[in-house]
């Protein structure tokens, strides 16, 4: 059908993630220009941990379930906890190799 989206008709995307799919490490994402039925080469777009940014939206667990127990703690427990996580879970991100953008996340 020849059909495009804003004069793009093929997107790749390369994704590399961590070991723990928890967030993308890098990747492109480059698109096809197609104009009147000739195809013309890839261009890059974006990149992830540049451009874009991925979390697995199921991080969200990991700090659940991580201080279930300090739940009955008062407010201030429960804040330093959530922050020690916060910075553990941005440790691993940088040896991973998380951009400075998705580690801000």
């Amino acid at each position: 059908y020849d059909t495009t989206w804003q004069g793009c008709s093929k997107w790749i995307y390369e994704m590399k993630f961590d070991e723990r799919y928890t967030f993308i490490v890098s990747g492109t994402v480059h698109s096809q220009r197609h104009r009147h039925h000739s195809h013309h080469e890839l261009e890059e777009m974006s990149a992830f941990g540049a451009d874009l940014l991925y979390v697995n939206a199921a991080i969200e667990d990991y700090f659940r379930t991580e201080h279930e127990s300090a739940i009955m703690g008062d407010i201030r427990d429960i804040y330093l906890e959530l922050q020690f996580l916060s910075r553990r879970l941005q440790n691993y991100w940088t040896m991973q190799g998380a951009s400075v953008r998705t580690t801000a996340v």
